[in-house]
């Protein structure tokens, strides 16, 4: 569990250029995101797919309990799970 003071601090994910490049259009073809954000909705789904197939009840738990905390400060900032904090051009 994260013992950090910002749980939800990013994470770095270490990969080639050339690969995270070439893992883009994958990403936006996989969750229909064409523009930024598309390779982390995809490793996110991952991770959750991950739980949901291989997760034991304690580390589904985690997840929850995770989430729920999630929505709760996206919720404070007028946001719902899984939109963008980034602004688009109409805001």
């Amino acid at each position: 569990m994260a013992t950090d003071e910002n749980p939800n601090q990013p994470r770095q994910f270490r990969e080639h250029a050339d690969v995270w490049e070439a893992f883009d259009p994958i990403a936006k073809r996989v969750t229909g995101i064409d523009g930024k954000g598309a390779r982390s909705a995809y490793l996110n789904q991952l991770i959750r797919d991950a739980f949901a197939e291989h997760g034991t009840p304690e580390e589904r738990a985690i997840l929850a309990k995770a989430d729920a905390e999630m929505e709760q400060r996206k919720k404070n900032r007028g946001r719902k799970l899984g939109q963008s904090n980034r602004k688009t051009p109409e805001e």
